[in-house]
């Protein structure tokens, strides 16, 4: 009692109140400082943080639009996949007597067997570890599996133990994933095209109207999930996306795989490195087929595969070879009014000087009185011929050079075409107005015959097409319009580069030449008795450090039918291994196979030309042998009969070049999916069916097939379904 009446005392109590108290007033006063801190101040800096660690505002992507074909099949589109999530800690149920209990013990091994069977990647006991492991650590999710699938497996997986139970109470997680489907595989892969930014793989049409196709994202708030994945929330705030609209293109998807097919043939047999092909209508400029092909190298060695890596046709300038000759013919015969196509050039022994460098032909003459006319200038491919022509007629005065790149320019060769897909290489041809662009006393020559410029093969392409199209070059065009829902939102027609690209008397003229190249020059290799074709053959050897090697650039360029012409074309084959190295061994070929093919496949040439095609069909022939001997009775022609005598039922038919028709006996292993393509469907059914195959047909019942949905000569399953195509 004394103790707390003590003054002291109650001071010490009173200090250590007070003291008590001010540390009160100065931690609420830190509280209250720190929200205001934190509402008005810190706010954006601790939003971020915690969006970062939890919330966030995310982009929805907006569906993708879809990829056409002219005749309207899809060449791409978006599907719907699934990424497969668990949730382990909701594996509980209520069982039908009403008494908890954990479904996750009877479930899981048998959940497991069936994950692993599924993916074919892990262990069931893989899978039980991973799912456990999360269990007891109430995880609320994870990822099954990185391989995404489809509604109608997501739909089997479904009523798999555990899974069955639902999300809530069996944990299953479907995120929803939008993945690129090309309904016909490969087909003009690099036309089409990518647009993965993630990967950085950005070319074709994706690429090019990717601000067409993508549409406009939405707005979600997304939750972090365990794993660092995030969920999309359902919020008031959201914004929809608005779905991406759809191109359609003036690819001709028959015509895609005739050109693909033929570029691969001859690309693995010449074993060559690169090679491109790009056919196009004449009047209206749309491409209806583009293949490019590139060698793999494995140290450096080719590994007789192909696969489409660089559009050539596109995307890389060369020097074009004797291709261009027909650009300088045309200057040629507009600089020098009157002259005929049977005027003379004197090539002397083919081979002549311009200053200190000699050119050669590939025909030297030893009496040095060689003589060739102008129209066999270009038929023969005289180098010499072009290049004296050429210097001639504009070395003559100060202005001449300044003439020739007129010439080509008024033929839309010195600038881009503004192709509809991006990264078009640029045309590189000297411009003597220009200082920076130095002409020598062989510049002039030389690039007569296609060398000192750089063109792609679309824009060689263009020249010849504007020959066959009387004289209006066009701008290539590859999408024809953009839609919505059906409607159409955009059209597209070629652009006129050049309406007339030279007087009517000289185009007439480059044509009577072009038909002289196949009819009697270099191209009679692939003449054609059933059509006219008219067009160039180019070589060129190829520039490597600086100096010409031994390796070449093969080419052919040109349009068919000759008269009142449908199509233009252009093969470029680079680098051929074979013994063959030249563009009328290597290339040409190449255009006639694809232009006989295309000749069955247009019903505009099969009605303007009913006997040419008869024939045509007939050398690509198989089928029953009664049908084919018939076909070849209407045309009057002559059929092998040793053959006939041993009555195979089918057969596949050809025409030898002395227009007799050969027949060889078609026979079917019973383990293998046999070819029916080029079969009418009278034909085609009783074989597959006999193999005991499903059979379902799509297109034309008349007409013959064109394309079968399992590849010859694999293994066949009785049961399975093949589906064929037909024209």
């Amino acid at each position: 009692m004394a103790t707390s009446s003590n003054p002291n005392f109650k001071k010490s109590i009173l200090l250590r109140v007070r003291v008590a108290f001010l540390m009160v007033c100065v931690f609420a006063l830190m509280v209250v400082y720190r929200i205001v801190d934190i509402q008005y101040f810190s706010n954006q800096e601790w939003m971020e943080r915690a969006s970062q660690r939890y919330l966030k505002l995310g982009e929805v992507p907006a569906p993708r639009g879809n990829i056409y074909a002219a005749d309207g099949s899809l060449l791409l589109t978006s599907l719907p996949f699934y990424r497969v999530a668990f949730d382990p800690s909701r594996s509980v149920n209520e069982d039908p007597r009403n008494s908890r209990r954990v479904i996750f013990e009877e479930g899981i091994q048998a959940l497991c067997d069936s994950l692993s069977g599924f993916f074919q990647d892990e262990s069931p006991r893989y899978y039980r570890e991973r799912i456990e492991r999360a269990r007891l650590d109430s995880s609320q999710y994870l990822l099954l599996s990185r391989k995404l699938i489809t509604h109608e497996e997501k739909l089997r997986m479904m009523r798999w133990p555990i899974f069955r139970a639902g999300q809530m109470k069996g944990g299953i997680i479907f995120e929803r994933v939008e993945e690129r489907h090309r309904p016909f595989g490969y087909l003009a892969r690099r036309t089409i095209g990518v647009e993965d930014t993630v990967r950085d793989k950005q070319y074709g049409l994706e690429h090019t109207f990717n601000g067409v196709l993508a549409g406009q994202p939405g707005k979600a708030l997304f939750s972090r999930l365990p794993g660092g994945f995030w969920k999309p929330l359902k919020d008031q705030n959201e914004l929809d996306p608005v779905d991406g609209l759809d191109i359609h293109t003036t690819l001709d998807v028959s015509m895609q795989e005739v050109v693909e097919t033929a570029l691969m043939d001859a690309m693995k047999t010449h074993m060559a490195h690169k090679g491109t092909v790009v056919l196009m209508e004449v009047a209206t400029g749309e491409i209806k087929a583009m293949a490019s092909l590139t060698a793999e190298k494995k140290k450096g060695e080719l590994t007789g595969k192909y696969w489409e890596g660089l559009n050539y046709a596109v995307g890389e300038s060369t020097a074009p070879g004797s291709t261009f000759k027909l650009a300088s013919l045309m200057a040629i015969l507009e600089e020098a009014k009157g002259l005929g196509l049977d005027d003379t050039i004197h090539v002397g022994t083919g081979i002549h000087k311009f200053y200190d460098k000699e050119m050669k032909d590939d025909h030297t003459y030893e009496d040095g009185e060689g003589v060739l006319t102008i129209q066999q200038v270009l038929e023969k491919s005289s180098n010499v011929g072009v290049a004296r022509l050429a210097d001639r007629y504009f070395s003559s005065d100060a202005g001449g050079q300044e003439r020739f790149y007129a010439y080509l320019a008024k033929a839309g060769l010195t600038r881009p075409l503004g192709v509809q897909l991006a990264g078009e290489g640029q045309p590189k041809i000297k411009n003597p107005s220009n200082p920076d662009e130095r002409w020598s006393g062989v510049t002039l020559p030389w690039m007569s015959i296609g060398y000192e410029l750089d063109l792609t093969p679309l824009q060689v392409l263009a020249l010849y097409n504007g020959v066959a199209n009387d004289g209006k070059v066009l701008q290539p065009l590859l999408v024809r319009k953009v839609s919505k829902g059906g409607q159409s939102i955009n059209n597209y027609e070629a652009k006129v580069i050049s309406p007339k690209m030279c007087s009517q008397e000289t185009l007439q003229k480059l044509r009577v030449c072009l038909e002289g190249v196949v009819e009697r020059g270099t191209a009679k290799g692939i003449r054609s008795e059933a059509y006219g074709i008219a067009g160039k053959t180019g070589t060129a050897k190829i520039l490597e450090n600086g100096e010409y090697i031994q390796e070449y650039y093969t080419s052919f360029a040109g349009f068919f039918p000759a008269t009142n012409p449908r199509y233009s074309m252009i093969v470029a084959i680079e680098r051929p291994q074979s013994e063959k190295k030249y563009g009328s061994a290597v290339a040409a070929p190449v255009f006639r196979e694809i232009a006989d093919k295309i000749f069955l496949l247009d019903p505009v040439l099969v009605a303007q030309f009913p006997e040419t095609s008869k024939k045509l069909r007939l050398q690509a022939g198989r089928g029953h042998i009664k049908d084919l001997m018939a076909v070849a009775q209407s045309v009057g022609l002559d059929v092998d009969s040793s053959v006939v005598r041993l009555g195979p039922t089918f057969v596949s038919a050809s025409q030898s070049s002395k227009g007799k028709v050969k027949m060889k006996p078609l026979t079917f292993d019973r383990n293998k999916v046999p070819d029916v393509q080029g079969m009418t469907l009278r034909d085609a059914l009783p074989i597959l069916e006999g193999l005991g195959l499903k059979v379902e047909v799509s297109g034309n019942k008349l007409g013959k097939v064109k394309r079968q949905s399992q590849q010859p000569d694999v293994l066949l399953l009785p049961g399975s379904v093949m589906r064929l195509y037909m024209e």
